[in-house]
């Protein structure tokens, strides 16, 4: 039984973006940067990203947890809080030999789709095989749970990464990471 089926790979300013579809019918999106970007090989919560950027803003789509136990150190704050993307950022790996999207020697940033109020896709899961029956079946039976939930579809994650793409281009260009 597959994992993850990848629903979505383009390029957004100049960066590798790619949409996945997970185990348990939710969607995660995925930013790969290189080698020569200034957070390549940085944690999601490593303190590296300049608070002043960001003080005053709303929460906007970053998860409101990371945000209400944010903390600055020496004036800066990590890449959970720092970009507005949904949920907030909740990956940071990759690498040489990384696999994880997708196989590449990127860094990738990713955030899902499995927070309070998001829904699940079990026909799209079910369809990739990335659940078996008796699975889909069990989750089905609870879908009313779900019912006040939006599912958010290919589209939107596709949107999202193109944000957070075009997020990750500015502190490129910029070469703001300490």
């Amino acid at each position: 039984m597959k994992k993850w089926k990848v629903e979505s790979d383009f390029i957004h300013h100049n960066l590798r973006c790619v949409v996945v579809m997970q185990t348990m019918g939710h969607r995660c999106g995925y930013v790969g940067v290189s080698a020569n970007h200034p957070l390549y090989g940085k944690s999601y919560s490593d303190k590296c990203l300049p608070f002043n950027d960001i003080e005053g803003q709303s929460i906007g789509k970053r998860g409101i947890i990371p945000v209400a136990f944010m903390t600055v150190e020496n004036g800066l704050v990590s890449p959970d809080v720092y970009f507005d993307v949904h949920g907030g950022i909740t990956f940071a790996d990759g690498g040489v030999g990384s696999k994880y999207p997708v196989e590449s020697d990127l860094w990738w940033f990713g955030f899902d789709c499995a927070h309070c109020n998001d829904g699940i896709d079990l026909e799209t899961a079910y369809k990739y095989n990335l659940m078996d029956e008796e699975t889909y079946k069990r989750l089905k039976e609870l879908e009313s749970i779900f019912s006040d939930c939006e599912c958010r579809s290919k589209e939107y994650v596709e949107n999202e990464c193109k944000s957070l793409a075009e997020q990750l281009a500015s502190i490129s260009s910029m070469g703001r990471v300490e």
